[in-house]
């Protein structure tokens, strides 16, 4: 499920960029959206099957320390 998501969401930010770039899409609400898919792409990993914020944190403290 979370998959499907997260390919839908990618798919809604290619559009609307590239709507946004060849200025067929100009509106304010844009931000708002980016905004939202932000906190979103922030937060999925907390929610879903995916390691953990915390997880991922010690791995790259393992990682950076030798």
């Amino acid at each position: 499920m979370a998959q499907k998501v997260r390919l839908a969401v990618i798919a809604l930010v290619v559009l609307g960029t590239g709507l946004t770039i060849s200025g067929l899409w100009v509106n304010e609400f844009a931000i708002y959206m980016a905004f939202g898919i932000v906190v979103f792409a922030v937060a999925l990993p907390q929610f879903g099957q995916g390691p953990k914020y915390e997880e991922l944190v010690s791995l790259l403290e393992k990682k950076s320390q030798g």
